[in-house]
């Protein structure tokens, strides 16, 4: 399960650490947005190439 979540919160993370942010609660917000944005884009984009063809 760790490694699932480190997956998938790679992301958020990666931008927080070079932001430089240490409040929990802002890396918590910076994760959620960041990890929202990326997975729901490629799914989408992965959706509609699965269904053009």
């Amino acid at each position: 399960m760790s490694l699932l979540r480190l997956f998938f919160h790679a992301p958020g993370n990666f931008l927080a650490d070079m932001l430089g942010t240490t409040d929990e609660h802002e890396r918590g917000l910076l994760r959620v947005v960041v990890n929202a944005v990326l997975w729901i884009t490629l799914v989408a984009v992965g959706f509609m190439a699965a269904v053009a063809y």
